[in-house]
């Protein structure tokens, strides 16, 4: 992979992991294991759709993924990936590169 695309790939999962709603998200699904985004939005005090789109990011991200069928949908965070998605960005960030300096 070419260093610009991984530096976008970084931020892309950089982006997903900046905003209070899906920091408060991760850490409800670390608390709680699967989680409906109806209960998240009325515990963060904000509208399904919101939640939806917040959890779209995750998702896209590799930090969450959907359990169960449509009507009973769960979200949960993928701890393994989560994981190696903080070690590939402290990676990258620490990584010397006469490209980047």
């Amino acid at each position: 992979m070419s260093k610009n695309k991984k530096a976008r790939d970084i931020t892309k999962k950089l982006k997903a992991l900046a905003s209070f709603p899906r920091v408060s998200m991760i850490k409800k699904m670390v608390n709680e294991g699967e989680c409906k985004v109806g209960e998240m939005a009325k515990e963060l005090m904000t509208d399904q759709p919101s939640m939806s789109y917040h959890m779209k990011e995750l998702i896209d991200a590799g930090i969450a993924e959907s359990v169960g069928l449509k009507k009973e949908r769960s979200y949960r965070l993928r701890e393994e990936n989560f994981g190696n998605i903080l070690l590939e960005i402290t990676g990258f960030l620490l990584e010397k590169d006469q490209e980047y300096v």
